[in-house]
């Protein structure tokens, strides 16, 4: 009476080992016999269930035919919409439980033609994003989306998967980016017209680390492009340099201990970024035989192109938008944005950029006390009334009246600012050229004298 035993529920088929006292005087039945049973007295009717929902959901609608707690339905969301077109199937126990609509919890990308929650329905991140995809690319995609997609780099149009969220946060990282060197980016495009199969910034097992600039697999070449800190150390400083001598030592030792032929480790003498120069030194090295091809078969004005710089474009961005070289010195704190701008002029990326050009900015661009003057009866301009007073031996308040317009002379002579000028309580003062009293290029040419 007290030992298992096997049994069979003649209704259902089930079979079970029960000890017989349990079957004789308590009465158990089968256990899935009565687990349907269970199960059917605590099912809820389609109006209990929607009910259930009105509670715990109350932005959620029932749709769908309710059968049981864990098979899907279809549901529609009162708020956004989804659902409508019947794509919203899920449990009713995750509905019972509060959990709502997908879209206005921010998991999935809601219907068009809001397209909620994707990188195209939200301006924050939708300027930054357009740089690189389609709008239909943005309208599928999520910004925190982890799925590679193919993008576009907007400075060189090279193709590259990566994942939107990594590019929100990191950047596009491509080749043509500031953070990649001129000598590597111009060995990257030397490279790319070959078309060899190269890697850029290969480091292997044997070298505990350390990275070499491009690997040519099919030749096992080693290229390395040696700026201006191999030779003089990073900010010139001598400890940095012998630094950087060992560990480029080092580098080479371990590539021909690990099978690299000497011949095959290229050093190239990058330490001016300037395209002859470098194009000197790659005819001057092994390189080309390797390679086997002659300078002539590599477009070195393209290498250059691609290798210079966003900040140059960004730098003749600004002038461009008319900004005087001072103003984009204290815009980018670069001092040396006339060698930029000479580069950019170059590539055709900035507009007749020229000396004269940029000292005819240099006047107009008025700030503080430093205001070129005109005196009529003179003929003659000076850089500031400070220094008209100087010269001419006169009252510099008196001059400043004259060019403000408030006095209509002084000691029989006629004062003007040289540019227009707008004052601080907003009035505008015509200049001397504007009134056609003398031309901006005699203006200038004094000014340069």
């Amino acid at each position: 009476m007290y030992t298992n035993i096997g049994h069979k529920c003649l209704k259902c088929g089930y079979e079970w080992s029960v000890r017989p006292y349990n079957l004789l005087h308590a009465k158990y039945g089968c256990p899935k016999c009565s687990y349907v049973e269970r199960a059917k007295a605590r099912k809820l009717t389609q109006e209990e269930y929607k009910k259930r929902v009105l509670e715990s959901n109350p932005d959620v609608e029932v749709i769908g035919e309710y059968i049981n707690a864990s098979t899907p339905i279809k549901h529609v969301c009162k708020k956004c919409g989804y659902g409508l077109n019947g794509e919203w199937l899920t449990i009713p126990s995750h509905i019972m439980n509060g959990h709502g609509c997908p879209v206005c919890s921010g998991n999935i990308i809601g219907s068009a033609p809001e397209y909620k929650n994707s990188i195209w329905s939200q301006d924050e991140y939708l300027n930054f994003f357009k740089n690189y995809m389609s709008e239909e690319q943005m309208k599928i995609n999520m910004p925190n989306s982890h799925a590679k997609i193919d993008v576009i780099c907007p400075v060189c149009g090279r193709h590259k998967n990566i994942s939107p969220n990594t590019l929100w946060k990191q950047g596009l990282g491509c080749i043509c980016s500031d953070g990649v060197s001129y000598p590597n980016k111009f060995m990257f495009s030397f490279l790319e017209q070959i078309g060899i199969d190269f890697n850029r910034e290969q480091s292997f097992e044997w070298s505990s680390g350390k990275i070499y600039d491009f690997y040519i697999p099919s030749l096992n070449c080693i290229i390395e492009c040696n700026g201006e800190q191999h030779y003089k150390g990073w900010n010139k400083v001598k400890n940095s340099a012998k630094f950087q001598l060992l560990n480029d030592e080092e580098k080479y030792k371990m590539a021909i201990d690990n099978g690299v032929d000497k011949d095959k480790y290229i050093i190239i003498d990058c330490s001016r970024s300037n395209k002859d120069f470098i194009k000197h030194n790659i005819e001057q090295s092994n390189l080309l035989n390797i390679l086997n091809i002659n300078i002539s078969d590599i477009d070195i004005e393209q290498c250059n192109i691609f290798a210079t710089s966003n900040l140059v474009r960004r730098i003749c961005d600004m002038w461009n938008d008319k900004l005087t070289i001072k103003q984009i010195q204290e815009k980018t704190k670069i001092v040396t944005v006339r060698e930029y701008l000479k580069r950019g002029n170059e590539l055709g990326w900035c507009n007749d950029y020229t000396e004269n050009e940029a000292r005819k900015r240099g006047a107009r661009y008025n700030k503080g006390r430093w205001v070129n003057v005109y005196c009529l009866e003179l003929n003659k301009v000076f850089t500031s009334i400070s220094e008209a007073a100087r010269q001419t031996k006169l009252n510099s308040e008196s001059i400043r009246m004259c060019c403000s317009g408030k006095w209509n002379q002084y000691n029989n002579q006629h004062w003007y600012y040289l540019y227009d000028k707008t004052m601080k309580d907003g009035t505008e003062i015509k200049g001397a050229i504007a009134l056609g009293l003398i031309s901006e290029e005699e203006a200038i040419k004094q000014l340069n004298t």
